[in-house]
């Protein structure tokens, strides 16, 4: 019995996280793309649902020129949908955020 235990634990050990989810604002139409497929709205709200049912970690990518109207919609959506509790979320900096240059 112990032998079975022990064959499932290092079964589940093997087996590879999913790749992280990358979740764009981008700039002009408010169309957030996930993994690069451009979207709506809607179809964000029913991929928190997938993701928080996984527990898969979203890397959130905002263009700098954004229309803040979406960045808020996208937010309110992030939120109900429990991001950070329900899911893992990182902020992918980007650099006009930050008032930093690159070289």
């Amino acid at each position: 019995m112990w032998t079975f235990a022990l064959m499932m634990l290092l079964a589940a050990q093997d087996a590879a996280p999913a790749e992280p989810v990358k979740l764009v604002v981008p700039a002009g139409p408010c169309q957030p793309a996930i993994d690069g497929a451009a979207g709506t709205l809607e179809t964000l709200r029913t991929a928190t649902g997938q993701w928080a049912a996984t527990h898969r970690e979203v890397r959130f990518e905002p263009d700098a020129k954004a229309d803040p109207a979406c960045m808020q919609a996208v937010l309110k959506i992030l939120g109900a949908a429990g991001a950070g509790e329900r899911f893992p979320i990182g902020f992918v900096e980007n650099e006009a955020f930050s008032g930093v240059e690159g070289d």
